[in-house]
């Protein structure tokens, strides 16, 4: 079962509110109201099902765990009751906002944070595994984590060089206010598809930024199968300057959400040979989903994320593929400076795409970019960006083939834009894309299907209208300039 805990009003059903993004006064205001529309009902029933793992059989027994709740955010206990041997439980409580904790001896305890009763309620089911809480703060040479526990870091801990920490599946981390994980040797942390491994905050009505971050600075890390939720920072990989550090990570099918206003997803620094993959990634309009700088120990792979960004993948000083990944770009969809020959095939680009749904600049290896589809699907941004599908720049030899590029602002009277164009190159090959571009009457500057420079531009289908604007600027199904 995953973790429960939450905290900003997202639905009401059956008196459940789940909370997320609000601080505690606004949490404790919008509480007030709603308990005074209901302060005529003196209590509710709270009733469900808590399992522990172990007992199996006709002979099962979950008898014994005790269900208490804590009025939030005083802590100061309301009342409890334990679940019968069919880990049946009920109990009537006033309303009240509230903690809920699980426990019995030998078991990892579990908690729903974020509880608003409003109504009679049943709450999901809980299984209990067999366990207990360990406390970790300080050095942690090389050991293993196992989901006989459930591990509260109290203050910032660090695996030295040379040293390996190993998370088994299913286990959950919980960092205090503020601390974080140094790896300075080698973290390996592979959940499953069935037993994800979280990495949370310890506060019982957690917020985004509670806790700081993991920081790996050694080599061959792995994390799959894990939540990544609540941190004020990015997953981040950093060579620090050392040629042989932070190299051959992989971070595959993880999850990150509820992070910080200033937290990128994934940061890749002065390494080389990473995969990043499979990954679900939301962080803010002003933050980058998956940054890599730097990176030319090895070829880095990133494919098949979802995310959900300000801008969804920036690429810098790196050989790179960046493959069939989905993203959602208010600003930029992929960027791409000064690397060793980009490959940029079958992605995914929607939202408001406000700048360049895919910007390269390279000046040694030519880049390749394929088989993209690329559509502006989110409209009434502020004036005016330069709305560009692919553009690229400076290396020879460049082909942009195959890809999709649809530009449809003529559906909305409130998006303001500036210059607006399909794909731009430079020195290379623009081949059998496909290519819509309608503008609206707010449309100001330059507006074009197809603009090359020294560029060979055929087998293209290009489809394009006009709003009507009564701004400047010139209108070209295609342009191709200094073209032999």
């Amino acid at each position: 079962m995953k973790n429960l805990t939450t905290n900003i009003i997202q639905s009401i059903s059956h008196g459940v509110i789940n909370m997320k993004f609000m601080n505690v006064k606004n949490i404790i205001i919008s509480i007030t109201v709603l308990l005074t529309a209901v302060s005529g009902q003196t209590t509710y029933n709270v009733n469900g099902v808590v399992e522990l793992e172990n007992q199996t059989g006709s002979s099962a027994d979950h008898s014994g765990v005790k269900v208490k709740f804590y009025n939030l955010p005083s802590m100061v206990a309301e009342d409890s009751t334990t679940s019968a041997s069919t880990g049946a439980y009920s109990i009537n409580i006033s309303p009240g906002y509230y903690l809920v904790e699980w426990t019995k001896t030998g078991y990892v305890p579990w908690e729903l944070g974020g509880l608003v009763l409003t109504a009679n309620t049943v709450l999901e089911d809980v299984t209990m595994i067999p366990g207990s809480v360990q406390e970790v703060s300080g050095t942690i040479n090389t050991t293993t984590w196992t989901t006989g526990y459930v591990y509260y870091v109290t203050d910032d801990i660090t695996v030295p060089s040379g040293q390996t920490l190993t998370i088994n599946a299913g286990v959950r981390v919980k960092f205090s206010s503020g601390k974080g994980m140094t790896v300075n040797g080698t973290l390996i942390a592979n959940g499953t598809a069935s037993s994800r491994i979280i990495f949370t905050s310890r506060e019982s009505v957690p917020a985004p930024g509670d806790w700081n971050r993991i920081y790996m600075y050694g080599t061959n890390n792995q994390l799959s199968y894990f939540d990544y939720l609540y941190a004020a920072n990015s997953l981040r990989v950093d060579g620090d300057g050392s040629s042989s550090a932070a190299t051959n990570t992989t971070i595959d099918n993880g999850y990150f959400a509820y992070m910080g206003p200033d937290a990128y997803g994934i940061y890749l620094y002065d390494g080389g040979g990473e995969t990043i993959s499979n990954n679900n990634i939301t962080v803010g309009q002003n933050n980058t989903g998956i940054h890599v700088q730097n990176n030319e120990d090895g070829d880095v792979l990133v494919t098949g994320n979802t995310v959900t960004a300000g801008s969804g993948i920036y690429v810098s000083n790196t050989n790179c593929i960046i493959s069939s990944n989905s993203l959602s770009a208010y600003s930029y969809g992929i960027q791409s400076y000064d690397n060793y020959g980009a490959f940029i095939s079958n992605n995914t680009i929607n939202g408001a795409i406000r700048n360049y749904a895919i910007k390269v600049d390279t000046e040694t290896i030519p880049d390749t970019i394929l088989n993209n589809h690329i559509e502006r699907t989110e409209f009434g941004y502020d004036c005016c960006p330069d709305g560009y599908g692919i553009y690229q720049t400076d290396q020879p030899g460049a082909l942009i083939k195959e890809n999709t590029v649809i530009y449809n602002d003529s559906t909305t009277s409130n998006a303001y834009t500036n210059r607006m164009g399909g794909i731009y190159g430079q020195h290379g090959t623009i081949d059998f894309n496909y290519i819509e571009i309608h503008t609206n009457s707010r449309n100001c500057g330059d507006v074009f299907g197809i603009y090359g420079y020294k560029t060979d531009i055929k087998n293209n289908t290009l489809k394009m209208t006009t709003g009507g604007s009564t701004c400047w600027g010139d209108f070209y199904v295609i342009r191709a300039e200094n073209h032999d």
